[in-house]
């Protein structure tokens, strides 16, 4: 009956053939789903003195490719956004960042 190898067996054979060792997972990029993107987007639309009252109820939102956001925490993520259903969509990058409470906020919009 065979033993188990010994750390110089193991070592002798990861030397041998390095692709023994498996490659660590890629991080997995967490990211609003689009009603997460959507709350988020409407709650920092409505804090915007200038933008109150613009019929930010009738906003739609839908996300695109999302990234890391390279300028602080969170994802960047392109976004089509309509003011209202008849309105043609507007593309933008909008920031999303998860805060303390798990809640997903608009960090650029």
């Amino acid at each position: 009956m065979l033993g188990a190898p010994t750390d110089a067996e193991i070592a002798a054979l990861i030397a041998a053939n390095p692709s023994l060792i498996p490659e660590p997972p890629a991080p997995v990029l967490e990211i609003p789903t689009e009603e997460e993107a959507l709350a988020a987007y409407r709650k920092a639309y409505a804090r915007n003195p200038l933008r109150t009252g613009r019929g930010d109820a009738d906003v739609t939102l839908a996300l695109g490719e999302c990234d890391e956001n390279a300028s602080g925490p969170g994802v960047s993520c392109v976004a089509a956004i309509k003011r209202n259903p008849n309105a043609a969509p507007l593309d933008r990058v909008i920031g999303f960042a998860k805060s303390a409470s798990g809640e997903w906020v608009a960090t650029n919009y």
